[in-house]
């Protein structure tokens, strides 16, 4: 059988049924925007929870090496990243410490971005090692 004709003896399709339908979808989208407004809610008492954290817990300071490992990221952007400044650093030299608490993710922009730095740069083997 077809699949648009229906089964012999089955009563047709009630157009008042698929109008309820209809209406009950239309009115869970309509009731959308109040529910995600207190979501919205939610998620700012927990952002200012989480600022409330980390003003109070001390810096997670960790070496170069060791913050390029957690970070996923090479030790050379960890330098590049320490040269052109947006590393948040504690002390100077060999006792340099990034402070992890005071990272951001990065973002998809930011990921780009840093990638066509790098690429742009000299490699390693051609610069004489220093950041």
């Amino acid at each position: 059988m077809r699949a648009d004709r229906p089964e012999p003896g089955a009563p047709p399709p009630s157009p008042v049924r698929e109008h309820d339908a209809l209406a009950r979808a239309m009115a869970g989208v309509v009731r959308l925007p109040a529910a995600l407004a207190g979501v919205e809610q939610r998620l700012d008492r927990i952002e200012s929870a989480l600022r409330g954290l980390r003003r109070i817990l001390p810096p997670v300071l960790v070496p170069l090496p060791e913050a390029a490992r957690i970070l996923g990221v090479s030790y050379a952007t960890i330098r590049r990243m320490k040269k052109d400044g947006r590393l948040p650093l504690v002390g100077s030299g060999r006792t340099a410490r990034v402070d992890l608490t005071a990272m951001h993710a990065m973002s998809d922009l930011e990921v780009t971005l840093e990638a066509r730095r790098a690429r742009a740069e000299p490699s390693l083997e051609e610069s004489d090692g220093e950041p």
